[in-house]
């Protein structure tokens, strides 16, 4: 079903139920980023949003947008580790540096205030833009560790993982919002929903820790992510 002039005015309420992948960065915060010379390489987090909003047009084009959504965030970082070296016997003379890795996980509900344009024509694009409130549901920290056992030079290293809860995090964050949405016609033509996908990056302008530093290392810093998202469009 295509949006029309006149649907748009007799049916200003549209809804949206999505999931998608969110892509997500605390940019430059684990204190590895000062350790150049150790190899200091950062991943985004990779993980599942799940999300339900509403937008309604007090004209065709232009309109409000708030709802709710379960937006996870955070990072790896990692460098190589100074003490492990796996030496590679497979004759080609090379070897693997160890790597100590560090992952932050953020879980958030973002409540998003969006104003909406829509585009005319029969294939409607959607653009919105404003701020998101979230609030922090849980958060994590997950690091590697290394045993070893044996003498002299060589030894062996035994890699294992913990996690704890990652404190000092605060309870709230804000960030600037913009986005871009369409939607397709259903295979069923007396369907009223229409299939979603969309584009989603949130900025982050406030600080993911409650302090100013960490062990000396400067912690004022903010969480950015980009979402990629699916799902349906009813009106």
């Amino acid at each position: 079903m295509i949006i029309s002039s006149s649907l748009a005015q007799e049916k200003p309420w549209e809804f949206e139920v999505f999931t998608g992948i969110n892509l997500s960065q605390i940019k430059d915060f684990d204190p590895y980023v000062l350790s150049e010379h150790y190899n200091y390489k950062s991943k985004p987090r990779a993980s599942v949003v799940l999300g339900f909003q509403t937008s309604y047009f007090i004209t065709k084009s232009f309109g409000f947008k708030t709802g709710l959504l379960l937006s996870p965030r955070g990072g790896s970082y990692s460098k190589d580790s100074p003490n492990v070296i796996n030496i590679n016997t497979g004759g080609t003379g090379g070897s693997n540096q160890g790597k100590d890795i560090h992952t932050y996980k953020t879980n958030y509900l973002d409540i998003p205030l969006l104003i909406t344009f829509r585009t005319k024509g029969e294939q409607p694009f959607t653009f919105e833009m404003g701020y998101s409130f979230s609030l922090l549901m849980s958060s994590s920290f997950k690091y590697n560790e290394y045993s070893f056992s044996g003498n002299g030079f060589l030894t062996d290293a035994k890699e294992s993982w913990q996690e704890e809860d990652l404190e000092g995090v605060n309870d709230t964050a804000g960030n600037i919002v913009i986005g871009l949405n369409t939607s397709f016609e259903m295979p069923n033509s007396l369907s009223t929903s229409r299939i979603l996908v969309g584009l989603r990056y949130s900025i982050g302008v406030t600080d993911v820790f409650e302090y100013d530093t960490i062990n000396g290392y400067d912690a004022s810093v903010q969480s950015n992510s980009l979402t990629i998202k699916l799902g349906f469009l009813l009106n």
